[in-house]
C-alpha cells in the first residue's frame, strides 16, 4: 500500500510521482476496456465563487467535488494571479478519506500563479461517492484594488475511478474582489474652504467637495456637530459615491448654535468594513461691533484733513474695521480697514465742502475671497454726516496770474490779472481783499475791497498804472466758504515803459558759402537796447508755399508786424539781441525772402527791416546728394540734359537759366530747355560757390571781340572752316554760335579748336541746316585769341553766322565783330597744314608734295615784313613736316598776335594765318 510521503504537501519525490502516474495509466486502459459503461460525469467548483475581502486577508477557499461515484483519484491545476495573492498553498480534504494516511496527496505550488495538485486513495480503499472536499486554497491578499474580481481557475481536472476509468467533469471557478482602500472624502483633499473660518450664516460645502466615494462599493454615511452623537445621512448605498447625483451641502441647524467655535465630523465605511472620519472646524458670528458712532474733522489744510470715528468693540470675532465715505463723492472714500478708527486724506481741493460718514463692521468673511469680504461682514449703521470745509488756496503767483510778467518793461499802462480757477466752491478761493499800489507791502484791516464772482470785476481784474515805474504791487488776502482766511501776496513789482526800438541796418542776404539750403544773413544793429531779433522768411511763390524748381508765383511783399502770420511768414529765427548774423537751416531749396524785427525788453517791436532775398542753394548744384558746390559731377548731369526738354524731371531740376538778372545766385526763370543760358549759370558757378573766395573782377572791354569764320581749301575734296576767337577778355566765360549751312551732306566732323581746355565745356549741335557750338570756360583760364572749333568739310557748304552770344562772368553780353573769310592752303600739287594753331612755343607746317621741288616757307608780321624763314630747300615728293618756334631770323621771341605764312612750291603759293600766344 502507498504511504503519504512524509514533510509538506508538494515535496513527493519525483520518481514515486511517476511510479504512481504508471499506476494510473495502467488502471485506466484495464477499466476502459472492462468497465466502459461506469464513467459517470459529475462537477468539481471552487467554492466561494464570488468572494470581497479586504488586501492583506488571508482566506481558505475549498477544491469541492459534486455527483461523483466511486471516485479514486483526481489530479488537477489551479491558477491566480501572483500579483493579487500571497503565501499560496493546499491541503487534502476529507472527501476521498478522512484520514490522511488512506491517501497520496501531492502539491506542487514551485511557479507563481499555479498549483498542481494530485490524489489518490491507498491500501486498496474503496471509491468515494457524492459530494465533498477534495481539497482546500490558501492565500493572503495583496494590499491592492482589484474591483472587477481576480479569477481563481481550475484546468486539466482528471477524475478516475476504482476501475482506472476517467470521470467526466464540469468546472467552476470563483471571482475574489480585493478592496485596500478606505473610503474618501473630496478625495482625501483639503476642503477648499479654509477651517476656523468666521460666518454669520450656514456654511456651504460646494457639491464638487462634499463627496464620499470608494473604489469598491460605499455603504454608510453618518454626521455629527461638535460632540454630539453620530446621525446617520445614508446606509445601504448602492454605488461608488454619496450623494448622487452631488449636490451642496448646507449646515442645517447653524442658527441654532452658539456664537463661537464649532467642529462639523463626518465618517463612512464601504462593503468590505473599511472606515474613515474627516473634521472641519469653523466659527459663528452674527452680531456687529458696538459702540457710540461720532465723527470729527481734524488737522483742516487746503488739501486735506484728517477724519476720526468713535471706538468700537467687537464681543465674538474680536476685529472691528473702519470705513469712511464721502457723501457727495467729492473726495475718495475709504474701504474698511482693521483698527484704523482715523482716515487722513491729502489731494484734496481747496475751498471745498466735504460730507462725510463713517460705520463699523468685523471679520467676518463666510470662507469668502478677500474681495467678498466687504459684502459678507457684520456691519454697523451709518454715522450722522458732517460737512466742512479745506481752506482756500494761498494767494500766489499760480492762483493769480498777470498778462504781464513782474520786473519785466511793458509799454502798455493796463496789467489783466486773473484769479486763477474763478470763485467760490471748488475754486482756489471764494473771494479775495486786495489794494493796487506803489508800496512793497501792505497792513490788512479787513476793509480792503473784496475781489470775488458776484462784484462787478468777475475772474479777470484790470487794473491801470497811473504812471511809469517799476514799482506797482497788487496785494493779495484769501479766504474760503467758511470766511476763513489763508495766506497774503504782494504780488509784484511791475514796470511800464512805451518807446519801441528802432530796426537793424546794413541788411544782407546771401546763399551760405558751399552749402545746400542754407542762407546766410548780416546786419548791423541800433545802438539802442535790444533784448532779441526776430528773423521772419517767406518762400517765392503764394500763400507762403515754395515753388521751385518752376518758381511759378510771385515774390513776396514786405510785411508789418502784426501781418506776418495772415501774409504767410513764418518765424525761422529768435536770437540775442545782440547777434548780428544767422544762418537760415536748413532752408528748402526755394528764393527766400527775409524781414527782421528787433525787440526791447519791454516788448517794444520795432519797424521791419528792409527786405532781402536769396537763393538757398548754388545754382548748378544738381547731383544727388547736392554737396554745396558745383563740380564736373554736375557738368556731367548738364550735358546729359543738354537740349532735353527743361520743363519735365529730371531736367527741370538742372534747368537754371537765364535768371532774373542774369547773374549766378538770381532766381531761375527756366525756359522750355537745357541749353545755353543754363552753361553760363554753370560756368559761373563752377568751382566757385563762395562769396568772398572766389571774386571775378571785370576788366573794361575797348574793343568787341573778333569772331570770324574762316575757309580754308585744301583741295576738291577736302577743306576746312574755322571759327577764330580774337581779342578775347579775362572775363569770358561762355561762347554760343549759330551758324546756317545751305548743304549740310558736305559736314564730315566738327572739332573742338585750341580754345577749348580740359575740363570745360564744349558741346556742337546740328538739326538740318543749322549748326551751334556751345562753349563754357570752366577754369577761368584766359587766352588772347584761338580757335573754337574746326569744321572739316568736302566742298564749301555755304556756312553763314547767324548769331554769336558771348557772356563774360557776370553772364553780361560782349559786344562782337564777325568776319568772314577764305584761305587756300592747298592746291593739286601740295597741301599745307598749320597746327597746333595758336600756338605758344612752337607750331607745326606740314607740307604734303606730290612732286620732287622746292619749298619755301616764309612768315610775316601784320606789316608785311618777313620775320622768318623755316623752310627754302628742295626736296622730294611727300609729306614733309617744318617747325618754327615763334622767334624771328635772329633768335629773338616775337610778340604775341597774328602772323601771316606764305608756302610756295612748283609755282602755286598757299597762305595760312597763325596765332602765337603765350
Amino acid at each position: 500500500m502507498l504511504r503519504a510521503c512524509p514533510g509538506k504537501p508538494g515535496q513527493a519525490t519525483a520518481s514515486l510521482k511517476r511510479d504512481i502516474m504508471k499506476h494510473f495509466k495502467l488502471l485506466l486502459i484495464i477499466f476502459s476496456i472492462w468497465f466502459p459503461a461506469a464513467l459517470i460525469a459529475t462537477e468539481v467548483s471552487v467554492i466561494p465563487a464570488y468572494d470581497e475581502i479586504q488586501g492583506g486577508t488571508s482566506v481558505v477557499y475549498d477544491i469541492r467535488i459534486f455527483d461523483v461515484n466511486v471516485l479514486e483519484g483526481f489530479d488537477l491545476r489551479v491558477t491566480y494571479s501572483a500579483t493579487d495573492f500571497t503565501d499560496v498553498s493546499a491541503t487534502v480534504g476529507d472527501f476521498l478519506s478522512s484520514n490522511p494516511n488512506d491517501l497520496q496527496f501531492i502539491a506542487d505550488y514551485s511557479t507563481p500563479g499555479e498549483i498542481f495538485i494530485t490524489c489518490t486513495l491507498l491500501n486498496g480503499q474503496n471509491g468515494a461517492s457524492g459530494n465533498g472536499v477534495l481539497a482546500h486554497l490558501h492565500l493572503t491578499s495583496q494590499m491592492i484594488n482589484h474591483s472587477t474580481g481576480s479569477p481563481i481557475t481550475l484546468f486539466n481536472v482528471e477524475l478516475r475511478n476504482i476501475y482506472n476509468q476517467t470521470i467526466p467533469c464540469t468546472t467552476n471557478n470563483a471571482i475574489v474582489v480585493i478592496d485596500s482602500e478606505a473610503p474618501k472624502f473630496n478625495n482625501n483633499d483639503p476642503l477648499p474652504l479654509t477651517e476656523n473660518q468666521w460666518y454669520n450664516e450656514a456654511p456651504v460645502i460646494p457639491a464638487t467637495n462634499f463627496v464620499f466615494s470608494d473604489n469598491f462599493n460605499l455603504h454608510s454615511v453618518d454626521q455629527k456637530v461638535d460632540n454630539n452623537t453620530w446621525q446617520e445621512i445614508a446606509t445601504g448605498i448602492n454605488g461608488l459615491t454619496y450623494p448622487d447625483p452631488p449636490q451642496d451641502y448646507t449646515l442645517s441647524n447653524f442658527f441654532s448654535l452658539a456664537e463661537g467655535a464649532h467642529t462639523l465630523q463626518w465618517q463612512a465605511d464601504d462593503d468590505v468594513e473599511h472606515t474613515n472620519q474627516w473634521s472641519w472646524a469653523f466659527n459663528k458670528d452674527t452680531e456687529p461691533p458696538q459702540g457710540i458712532l461720532s465723527l470729527d474733522f481734524n488737522d483742516i489744510t487746503i488739501g486735506g484733513f484728517t477724519l476720526s470715528g468713535g471706538i468700537l468693540n467687537d464681543a465674538s470675532q474680536g476685529e472691528v474695521f473702519y470705513e469712511f465715505d464721502e457723501v457727495n463723492d467729492l473726495a475718495p472714500d475709504r474701504g474698511r480697514v482693521s483698527g484704523a478708527n482715523t482716515y487722513t486724506l491729502t489731494g484734496l481741493t481747496a475751498n471745498t465742502p466735504y460730507t462725510f460718514r463713517y460705520r463699523g463692521s468685523d471679520g467676518v468673511t463666510n470662507n469668502q475671497p478677500p474681495a467678498q469680504w466687504d459684502q459678507e461682514c457684520n456691519y454697523t449703521d451709518w454715522s450722522i454726516a458732517l460737512t466742512r470745509y479745506t481752506l482756500s488756496t494761498p494767494p500766489s503767483n499760480t492762483t493769480v496770474t498777470c498778462d504781464k510778467s513782474i520786473s519785466t518793461w511793458y509799454t502798455s499802462p493796463e496789467f489783466v490779472f486773473t484769479a486763477v480757477g474763478g470763485f467760490g466752491e471748488g475754486a482756489p478761493v471764494s473771494y479775495y481783499r486786495f489794494v493796487w499800489n506803489r508800496e512793497a507791502t501792505h497792513t490788512w484791516s479787513e476793509n480792503e475791497p473784496v475781489w470775488n464772482q458776484s462784484n462787478s470785476v468777475g475772474e479777470t481784474m484790470t487794473l491801470t498804472a497811473g504812471e511809469d515805474g517799476d514799482n506797482w504791487y497788487l496785494h493779495l488776502k484769501g479766504y474760503n466758504g467758511e470766511n476763513a482766511p489763508n495766506g497774503t501776496f504782494d504780488f509784484g513789482p511791475f514796470y511800464c515803459d512805451a518807446t519801441a526800438p528802432c530796426a537793424i541796418h546794413d541788411f544782407s542776404a546771401v546763399t551760405t558759402d558751399n552749402s545746400d539750403e542754407s542762407v546766410t544773413l548780416s546786419w548791423t544793429n541800433p545802438q539802442e537796447s535790444i533784448s532779441a531779433i526776430h528773423i521772419y522768411a517767406r518762400p517765392f511763390g503764394n500763400d507762403g508755399t515754395g515753388t521751385y524748381p518752376f518758381y511759378d508765383g510771385t515774390a513776396p511783399t514786405a510785411s508789418t508786424w502784426n501781418n506776418l502770420s495772415a501774409e504767410f511768414w513764418t518765424e525761422v529765427g529768435t536770437i540775442a539781441g545782440t547777434e548780428t548774423q544767422f544762418i537760415h537751416s536748413p532752408a528748402a531749396r526755394n528764393e527766400w525772402y527775409y524781414l527782421v524785427f528787433t525787440e526791447d525788453p519791454a516788448g517794444n517791436i520795432s519797424p521791419a527791416s528792409l527786405m532781402e532775398h536769396a537763393l538757398s542753394y548754388w545754382l548748378g548744384d544738381v547731383n544727388s546728394p547736392a554737396d554745396g558746390i558745383v563740380n564736373s559731377n554736375d557738368i556731367g548731369l548738364l550735358a546729359a540734359s543738354w537740349n532735353a526738354n527743361g520743363l519735365v524731371a529730371p531736367h527741370i531740376f538742372r534747368n537754371v537759366g537765364p535768371t532774373t538778372d542774369n547773374s549766378r545766385d538770381s532766381r531761375p526763370e527756366p525756359d522750355a530747355f537745357i541749353n545755353f543760358e543754363d552753361l553760363m549759370i554753370y560756368s559761373l558757378n563752377y568751382g566757385n560757390t563762395q562769396y568772398l573766395l572766389k571774386k571775378h573782377h571785370q576788366i573794361m572791354e575797348t574793343q568787341p571781340i573778333n569772331i570770324t569764320i574762316d575757309e580754308q581749301h585744301v583741295s576738291a575734296k577736302k577743306n576746312y572752316i574755322l571759327l577764330t576767337v580774337e581779342n578775347i577778355p579775362q572775363s569770358l566765360k561762355g561762347i554760343e554760335i549759330t551758324l546756317n549751312v545751305m548743304d549740310p551732306s558736305q559736314i564730315r566732323e566738327i572739332h573742338k579748336g585750341d580754345l577749348i581746355k580740359s575740363n570745360d565745356f564744349f558741346i556742337h549741335e546740328s538739326d538740318e541746316n543749322v549748326i551751334k557750338v556751345t562753349y563754357g570756360n570752366l577754369n577761368n583760364h584766359f587766352a588772347e585769341n584761338g580757335i573754337l572749333a574746326t569744321i572739316e568739310v568736302d566742298k564749301c557748304p555755304g556756312i553763314t553766322l547767324v548769331n554769336a552770344d558771348v557772356r563774360d562772368n557776370k553772364n553780361k553780353q560782349l559786344a562782337t565783330k564777325i568776319s568772314h573769310t577764305e584761305t587756300n592752303i592747298g592746291s593739286e600739287d601740295m597741301y599745307v597744314r598749320a597746327y597746333p594753331n595758336p600756338f605758344s612755343e612752337k607750331t607745326h607746317f606740314e607740307v604734303n608734295a606730290v612732286l620732287d621741288g622746292k619749298i619755301t616757307i616764309c612768315i610775316y608780321d601784320l606789316h608785311g615784313r618777313l620775320v622768318a624763314q623755316p623752310a627754302n630747300d628742295y626736296f622730294p615728293k611727300g609729306k614733309h613736316t617744318f617747325t618754327w618756334n615763334g622767334k624771328d631770323t635772329f633768335g629773338n621771341q616775337l610778340p604775341d598776335g597774328i602772323y601771316f605764312s606764305m608756302t610756295r612750291f612748283r609755282g602755286s603759293t598757299i597762305n595760312n594765318r597763325i596765332i602765337l600766344q603765350h
